[in-house]
Parts: C-alpha cells; structure tokens; sequence
C-alpha cells in the first residue's frame, strides 16, 4: 500500500510538471508569435503601434504604422518638447456578430511620446497620413526654444 501512495503521489507530480511545463510553453510560444508578428502589443495585448525615428541633414523624421486607424482619429501635440501621438483603432461595429477562426489583430487607444531635440524649427512643422502610416518631418531650427503646438495631419 506505502508502494501503491508513492507511485501514485510521484504520478500526481509528474503529472502537474508536465500540465505546468505545457502552459508555460504556451505562454512563451505566444508572446514569442507576438513579438514577431510585426505588430506591437502592449501589457494587456492592446494596440502599440511601431514607429522609426531618423534625422536627415536638415530634419527630425518620426514614422508611425497606424494600419485600420483613421487620420481623424488621430491626435499630434507638442508640449514641453515632447510629441505625443494619440489615437484610436476600432474593431467592426458589428465584430460581435462574427464567428473567429483566428483573431491577431490589436485594438484600442494608444499613445506614444518622443523627446524633441532642442533644435526644432516648431512652425514648420508637418505631417502627412499616408498608406497606413503617419510621417511627421521637424525641421531643424539652430537652438531655438521649444513651445506647445498642436500640428495638423495632412
């Protein structure tokens, strides 16, 4: 009988490692899928969308990837010399109603901020929306002071 409750309490913990080791492997297979998916994600899976920052010879580029994200629902302001892109990407209206096979798409608000350089030239500005991605050009302005600014997306 002791022989019998051995086997059967070493059963129960191979058991529960190997349900363990299975759901970790799960876990880590899926944020591994999401890390490369191309998309981002943030702490609880909501949209984060990618960006790329660069300068030129004479300006600061920002890119931003909004894919199913309307300009109109899109928001630029400078403050303290910080941009901040915020915004919103929605599911269907009538998402509710579908029947999913497979569901990787991420929605919600978002927002990101980028530390300005000290040099930008505030009142030439741009941004352009184009083919799901949002380009904002600063152009350098020799040291002058940052101030707060909303910019237009074109």
């Amino acid at each position: 009988m002791s022989e019998q409750k051995n086997d059967d309490t070493l059963k129960n913990f191979t058991d529960g490692l190997m349900d363990n080791l299975s759901s970790f492997s799960k876990k880590v297979g899926g944020f591994m899928e999401d890390v490369f998916s191309g998309e981002g994600f943030g702490e609880s899976g909501e949209f984060t969308p990618r960006s790329d920052v660069f300068f030129t010879t004479d300006q600061y580029v920002v890119e931003v990837e909004l894919p199913g994200v309307k300009k109109e629902e899109t928001n630029l302001h400078i403050h303290e010399g910080v941009l901040t892109v915020k915004g919103v990407k929605r599911m269907h209206d009538d998402a509710e109603n579908f029947d999913y096979t497979k569901r990787e798409r991420r929605y919600g608000t978002f927002f990101l901020n980028f530390t300005l350089p000290l040099d930008v030239e505030m009142e030439n500005i741009k941004a352009k929306y184009d083919g799901g991605v949002l380009t904002i050009r600063l152009p350098w302005a020799g040291g002058k002071k940052k101030n707060d600014k909303d910019i237009e997306i074109n």
